[in-house]
């Protein structure tokens, strides 16, 4: 899979900051964007994949991310994208409970 064109610094700072700082969120992200980008017809993953993963993790809408958004730093707080990662991460774990009961 190529990646070339989005690793660069300021790619990099994007995904150091859409993931809090935390490790654990940047390789859910990554595992994340590069299952999108290995769907066909991709071969290679771009911002628009890390946008959709942080939309997937994060419960926010999609296309309104910090891979996409002009001074990101100016639109998002790390606190309240933390808070809503968790809440996305609940609904999904409540899901997946009701679903093996049934």
């Amino acid at each position: 899979m190529d990646v070339d064109d989005i690793v660069t610094e300021d790619f990099l700072e994007r995904l150091d900051f859409a993931a809090c700082h935390r490790w654990g969120l940047v390789i859910e992200m990554l595992i994340e964007a590069f299952s999108l980008a290995a769907t066909p017809p991709d071969e290679v993953c771009r911002v628009d994949h890390f946008s959709t993963a942080f939309s997937k993790i994060s419960g926010m809408a999609e296309g309104y991310s910090p891979f996409t958004m002009p001074n990101y730093r100016d639109h998002f707080d790390q606190g309240k994208m933390l808070e809503m990662i968790e809440k996305s991460r609940q609904k999904k774990t409540s899901k997946r409970k009701s679903a093996s009961k049934t």
